[in-house]
This record gives structure tokens, C-alpha cells and sequence, in this order.
């Protein structure tokens, strides 16, 4: 559990698994940079810093922290990315599976494919969730939340495909903020996502 999305680049250090593929639920890209941000949120930047795109000195004072190739990242769920993110995401070979395109065409059409093209980079993969990623109608988890996001189902389905073809080295979740979720809906959406990643 973490507050924001920059726990990753510790995470990535502490797993130490080479080679390490990366996926990434989230409404955002997180993939900002100095020279691409308007507001200077360093939330907005955090996979963009995994991948090694900046905040390299940074990066690279956490211990045991590589940067991990953009061929090897998954972003999936997003629907709020700026053109300058997904600029940058094309540029590095970030994988891109979006909110609108799993919603659309359902899981088993959208997802195992960037699995499979994952899955031919690493063995190993650490999951980030950042709760922003479900629709708020189901959890609503934090301010930055928008509408059209995925179900509690879908992200339930979602797990089960990365599980059956990866082996997952870790996982985060994030950005829990329990003021937006007076009815402590979250809590029972991550009870799921564990059970899920812990059956046999």
C-alpha cells in the first residue's frame, strides 16, 4: 500500500528481478517529465521515472533501482493522457491498453495480447494499481478519479490473465484517499484483487 504512484521506483529496487516487466493500472499516464509537465505534479511522473525517462539521479539513489525497459511496461486502463505522454510512451515501446478499448471489446479481446508480447520480454512482472483505475460508480477512491473506469469485475478478470501467463513478483496499490470513500468500498475491491493473485 502506498500513497502515491512514486513508491514504485523503490519497489522496482527491492524486487531485483532482471529482467523485470512493469504493469501499470491507472486512469493517468504517469508519464509526464520536467520538460512536458504544466503543474510540476511528480505524481504525474512516476512511471516515466521507472522507465528512465527522468528524475535519473534521483531514481538512482534508491538502492538497487534499473530502470526497466519501456518494451517491458503495460499501461492499462488509462483514460485521461495528455498527447505528450503517449508521445513519450510510443517513443520508449510502452504497450498501451486503454479504459475505452477494454470496455468496448471485453477483456479476452483486449488484454492477453499484450500479454503475450510482454511475456516475450520477461517471466517476472510487478503489478501497480493505482485505484483511480476503477470507475468511481464502483469505488471511488480518490479526487482525481475520472468517469468510464473499470469495473471491480473487469479488474478481477484482468488479474486472472496476467496470472495465468506471468509470474508476479509484486504488487502495489495506491492512491487510497478514504475521505471519497465514506462507505470503505476500496477495502473490499483490494480483498478481492488479493484473493484473486493468491489462488492455485
Amino acid at each position: 500500500m502506498s500513497g502515491n504512484c512514486n513508491a514504485a521506483i523503490g519497489i522496482v529496487g527491492g524486487l531485483r528481478a532482471n529482467p523485470l516487466g512493469v504493469v501499470w493500472f491507472d486512469a493517468h499516464g504517469d508519464f509526464k517529465t520536467p520538460e512536458t509537465t504544466t503543474s510540476g505534479f511528480f505524481d504525474g511522473m512516476g512511471l516515466a521515472t521507472v522507465a528512465g525517462l527522468c528524475w535519473k539521479n534521483l531514481a538512482a539513489s534508491v538502492a538497487d533501482f534499473a530502470p526497466v525497459p519501456g518494451e517491458s511496461i503495460l499501461h492499462v486502463g488509462s483514460r485521461d493522457v495528455s498527447e505528450d505522454e503517449l508521445a513519450n510512451m510510443r517513443q520508449v515501446g510502452v504497450q498501451v491498453c486503454t479504459a475505452s478499448e477494454i470496455r468496448s471489446n471485453g477483456v479476452s479481446a483486449s488484454l492477453p495480447r499484450h500479454v503475450r508480447n510482454l511475456a516475450e520480454c520477461v517471466a517476472d512482472v510487478y503489478v501497480h494499481v493505482d485505484l483511480d483505475v476503477i470507475n468511481p460508480s464502483d469505488v471511488h477512491a480518490n479526487g482525481f478519479s475520472p468517469p468510464e473506469g473499470l469495473s471491480v469485475g473487469t479488474m478481477v478478470e484482468m488479474l486472472r490473465v496476467l496470472k495465468a501467463s506471468l509470474q508476479i513478483a509484486g504488487l502495489s496499490i495506491a492512491s487510497y484517499d478514504p475521505i471519497w470513500d465514506p462507505e470503505s468500498r476500496a477495502a473490499g475491491a483490494v480483498s478481492r484483487f488479493l484473493q484473486v493473485l493468491n489462488e492455485r
